[in-house]
């Protein structure tokens, strides 16, 4: 957990901060969309085709959300135990964490526009 937790109590310390709540949902959701994109990676192998299709479309999907959730875990997390006492550094991961988002966006509409331009 990103700031520890006390070991008397066995609770976070930032449990009460809106930005460790964002976390724990954000690293909720990669972690669960990653482990979907597992099974249905597992079981498509048993398939027909057209549901391998069917699966590896949703993967596609999820592995996208996976990603973009674990970004933002690892900017909220760094946040959360950096901006304190170096806010510079956490500003500096979150500028990198957006930055790599829309890298990832220009990068897939180039994709796109590239895929038109062929047919």
């Amino acid at each position: 957990m990103p700031g520890g937790y006390d070991q008397s109590k066995g609770i976070t310390l930032h449990g009460h901060n809106s930005a460790f709540k964002i976390f724990v949902v954000s690293n909720s959701v990669a972690m669960c969309s990653s482990v979907i994109v597992i099974f249905f990676l597992i079981w498509a192998r048993q398939e027909t085709m057209i549901l391998r299709l069917h699966y590896l479309v949703w993967n596609q999907k999820l592995t996208i959300v996976a990603c973009l959730a674990m970004l933002l875990s690892l900017m909220i997390a760094v946040y959360i135990t950096v901006a304190p006492t170096t806010p510079w550094l956490a500003y500096a991961v979150i500028d990198i964490g957006i930055c790599s988002l829309g890298l990832f966006f220009i990068i897939s509409w180039m994709g796109k526009a590239m895929m038109i331009n062929v047919r």
